[in-house]
């Protein structure tokens, strides 16, 4: 897939319960329409209503992916189909209820709050069942081959997962759903709520979709890695890096970096946190920090701003936010 298609345009929607639904362009964008499409420059927005209740779909693109984002406010149960002549390959995120998804390729059927995967569709055809008095919201990103053929080396399972793109069989990147994590769940927030325009605004996305793309495909499970055993020599290298890495919390070097350093390469580095420490090397060091923050916040005189750098945050506001994700309250509340 080498262009990204407006899917909008094609789609047609259908409900067994109350037949065709019929779309307009949403005139009015009110309170409740993310930001990211008040601007009508490559945005498509859509509005319809009936016995069923109300939706909103929203779609912008540029020429590497696609972002979606569709609301759903039903007034009875509901069996939505949806079709477009059109490839889909993206990542598509639960953001309330759950739901029952039929989708072709996929096992797994409830899709529910905060679950994401990444799918791929030669012709878009899914079936959504929905239940009255419910409110439901979904966002996606569509991407092209080419744009994630720069992630294949980086991730053991996707070089596969491409593979059946390119024979164009239906399939999903893992056979179960994944929980989103905390972070994801805010950069999803961030693209939505972007208020810039013009370069800034293209500029902003292609950094937030980039960490969204990262994030999501780190938390998805491997599973290669249950079929690699580390070797006696590899765990104690392992442990080194970890070492390492706590001894330079404020400071601390890169994966590659950390690998080139205890004489081990990346992917066992990766597999080694995993299966000693039960984390990623990136969720140990955050781990690490806000535990070394809470001991100073506790034990210490110094101000929130100085153990902040102190523990690697250079910003304070991200610290703050990282804090009370981890421990429920903000550092303030400590002193």
């Amino acid at each position: 897939m080498k262009v990204i298609n407006h899917m909008l345009d094609q789609m047609t929607l259908a409900s067994k319960e109350h037949g065709d639904i019929v779309c307009t362009p949403l005139e009015k964008r009110g309170i409740h329409t993310p930001s990211l499409f008040t601007d009508d420059t490559d945005t498509i927005s859509l509005q319809a209503s009936g016995h069923f209740g109300s939706l909103q779909l929203h779609e912008l693109k540029n020429e590497n992916y696609c972002i979606t984002h569709d609301q759903y406010s039903l007034l009875q149960d509901t069996t939505l189909q949806a079709r477009a002549d059109t490839q889909t390959l993206g990542l598509h995120y639960n953001l309330r209820s759950s739901f029952q998804w039929n989708i072709s390729g996929c096992r797994e059927k409830m899709l529910r709050r905060k679950q994401y995967n990444m799918f791929y569709l030669p012709s878009y055809e899914c079936e959504y069942l929905f239940r009255k008095e419910q409110q439901y919201m979904n966002f996606g990103v569509v991407f092209t081959t080419d744009y994630l053929q720069r992630c294949n080396e980086a991730f053991a399972f996707l070089p596969q997962f491409l593979k059946r793109v390119n024979l164009k069989i239906p399939t999903t990147v893992n056979e179960n759903h994944v929980l989103a994590t905390p972070r994801m769940m805010e950069v999803i927030q961030n693209i939505l709520h972007c208020d810039y325009i013009g370069m800034l605004k293209k500029m902003y996305l292609d950094s937030k979709v980039s960490e969204l793309l990262l994030l999501s495909l780190r938390n998805i499970p491997n599973i290669d890695e249950v079929q690699v055993t580390l070797h006696p020599s590899d765990i104690e290298l392992v442990h080194q890096a970890k070492e390492h890495l706590l001894a330079n919390l404020e400071n601390p070097c890169s994966i590659s970096d950390l690998a080139h350093l205890v004489g081990l390469n990346e992917y066992k580095i990766k597999l080694g946190f995993k299966q000693l420490y039960k984390n990623t090397v990136f969720g140990l060091l955050q781990d690490e920090r806000l535990q070394k923050a809470r001991m100073l916040l506790q034990e210490t005189q110094m101000t929130v701003q100085d153990i902040s750098l102190l523990t690697g945050y250079k910003n304070l506001s991200n610290f703050t936010a990282a804090f009370k994700r981890k421990f429920g309250f903000p550092p303030s509340s400590l002193k």
